[in-house]
C-alpha cells in the first residue's frame, strides 16, 4: 500500500511531495522529484497535526527531515506493522484525533448561549465557517498568504526577463476579467522540474519551470494561471482551512480571530503545494479559468489542451502531475464543452513561450 504526502528537511523547509511505504521494518519516502529517505520503524517518532488531527508526523530521532501526510489509512497501516515501540505513540494519535473531533469543551468560548442559539448545528460549525468565508474581509486571505509563504521554504525564484515578461503580460490580461478586486495577484516564478503552479490564499502565484517547459502555447500556460487565479477569487484554500478547523477554533474564527487564521499557515502552504482542493472546487476553478480566458480574448480551449498533454502515459512528469490532479480526462470533457459554447475574439498574446523555451528550458535542471 501506499500512501501521498510531504517531505521537508531541516536545510530545506519547504515541502516536497512524496509517495510512502511501509516495508521490511522502515518508512520510505520517495520524492516525485527524486531522492528518498527511510525511518527504521522502531525508531521513529509519531506527532499528530491539524485541528482536526488528520496529519501525522513522522520523523528520525535526529528530526532531520519530516514526513507529513494526511491518508486516513496511514494510521492503520502503521498499526498493522505490528511494531512495540510505536503502540504508544499510535495510542496517542488515536486520543488526539478523538479529542480534536468532539472539539474543545464549550463552556471554554463560552458557548452556552450559543448552543441555545445553534443547537445541533454547533457541530458544523466549520462547514459553516468555510460557507460563509465570503462574508470575511479579503485582509485575512493576504494575511494568511502572507503567513504562508515562509512555510514554502527557500524557492529558487529565477530572474529571467523573457519568463517575468509572459507571466506579467498573461496577469494583466487576466486578472482584468477574473472579478480579483481584494486580491493582489503577484507571480513568482521558480526553477522546479515538476509541471504544475499553485496559488496562496490572498494571490501570490508560484509557477514552476517545469510548466513553463513542458506547455505547448502561451494561451496554454494562461489557462493554469487562470485555474490557480480561480482557487484565489473563490477563496478555495480559506475555504478548506476553514474545513479542516476543529470546533474551538472555528468558532474563535468565525468571531474574527485573525491570528487563529494564520496560524494554519502551514497548512494553507501543504494543501496549495498539494493541489488539496476537492472535486467540486477544482471543476468550479476549471469553469472560470475558462470564462476569464474567453473575456480576455484567449483561446478557452487551450486549458484542455494542456490536461490532454498531461494524459500521457509515458511521461514521468505527465504521472507525478496527475497523481495530486485526478479525474483528468472528465475535467477535459468539461473544458471543452464550456470552451465549444462560445466564440470568443481572439487577442493573441505578444510574448513567445517558444523562444523562452529556447532558453529558459535549456538551462533547466
Amino acid at each position: 500500500m501506499t500512501f501521498r504526502g510531504t517531505i521537508t528537511g531541516a536545510d530545506d523547509p519547504r515541502p516536497h511531495a512524496v509517495t510512502i511505504t511501509i516495508d521490511a521494518g522502515s518508512l520510505r519516502a520517495v520524492r516525485d522529484d527524486g531522492g528518498e529517505a527511510s525511518i527504521a520503524l522502531d525508531a521513529m517518532t509519531l506527532e499528530p497535526g491539524g485541528f482536526d488531527g488528520d496529519f501525522v508526523f513522522c520523523r528520525p530521532r535526529d528530526a532531520r527531515f519530516t514526513i507529513a501526510t494526511s491518508d486516513p489509512a496511514f494510521v492503520d497501516a502503521l498499526g498493522a506493522a505490528n511494531v512495540a515501540e510505536l503502540a504508544p505513540q499510535l495510542a496517542k494519535v488515536g486520543r488526539h484525533r478523538a479529542s480534536s473531533r468532539r472539539g474543545a469543551h464549550l463552556s471554554k468560548l463560552g458557548a452556552l448561549a450559543m448552543i441555545a442559539l445553534f443547537g445541533v448545528a454547533l457541530w458544523n460549525v466549520p462547514s459553516m465557517l468555510a460557507a460563509s468565508v465570503g462574508m470575511l474581509p479579503t485582509s485575512i486571505d493576504r494575511a494568511v498568504g502572507d503567513a504562508a509563504t515562509p512555510e514554502l521554504g527557500a524557492l529558487d525564484e529565477i530572474d529571467d526577463p523573457a519568463a517575468s515578461a509572459l507571466v506579467e503580460e498573461i496577469r494583466a490580461r487576466l486578472v482584468a476579467h477574473a472579478g480579483a478586486d481584494g486580491h493582489d495577484i503577484r507571480i513568482t516564478i521558480a526553477r522546479d522540474e515538476q509541471v504544475n503552479a499553485f496559488a496562496l490564499p490572498g494571490g501570490r502565484v508560484v509557477v514552476l519551470t517545469g510548466l513553463l517547459c513542458t506547455a505547448r502555447s502561451s494561451d496554454e500556460v494562461a489557462g493554469v494561471l487562470a485555474h490557480e487565479i480561480a482557487h484565489v477569487t473563490r477563496r478555495h484554500g480559506l475555504r478548506n482551512l476553514a474545513h479542516r478547523a476543529g470546533i474551538g477554533l472555528a468558532i474563535s474564527l468565525w468571531l474574527g480571530d485573525v491570528e487563529g487564521w494564520t496560524a494554519l499557515a502551514a497548512d494553507a502552504a501543504t494543501l496549495a503545494s498539494q493541489s488539496g482542493y476537492s472535486r467540486a472546487q477544482e471543476s468550479e476553478a476549471d469553469a472560470d479559468a475558462v470564462r476569464t480566458m474567453i473575456a480576455a480574448g484567449l483561446d478557452p480551449a487551450a486549458l484542455a489542451a494542456f490536461f490532454a498533454t498531461m494524459e500521457r502515459p509515458d511521461d514521468a512528469a505527465a504521472l507525478r502531475w496527475m497523481s495530486t490532479h485526478p479525474d483528468t480526462a472528465e475535467r477535459i470533457a468539461q473544458v471543452q464543452a464550456l470552451a465549444r459554447a462560445e466564440r470568443p475574439t481572439r487577442v493573441p498574446l505578444e510574448h513567445d513561450l517558444a523562444a523562452l523555451q529556447r532558453t529558459l528550458c535549456a538551462a533547466a535542471p
